[in-house]
């Protein structure tokens, strides 16, 4: 799996909770509003982990910060 964030420290947090999960993971620090740093993205998941099957865009910013499965 990559993750992919702006947040580096996040990002980083969430592939080594999947990486000690016991998972493989891998950060890529991304801002999804350049298109050139979105098609860098990819390219690093297929050259990562030879393809890519599933991409989910999930940019958003809350104001309370809470995690997802928090939200109403």
């Amino acid at each position: 799996m990559l993750v992919a964030d702006l947040n580096e420290e996040r990002g980083r947090d969430v592939a080594d909770e999947i990486t000690a999960g016991g998972g493989t993971a891998s950060f890529f620090k991304i801002n999804v509003a350049d298109s050139a740093q979105v098609k860098a993205m990819v390219q690093a998941a297929v050259d990562t982990y030879g393809r890519l099957d599933v991409a989910v865009n999930n940019a958003a910013l809350t104001p309370d910060d809470k995690p997802t499965a928090e939200f109403d």
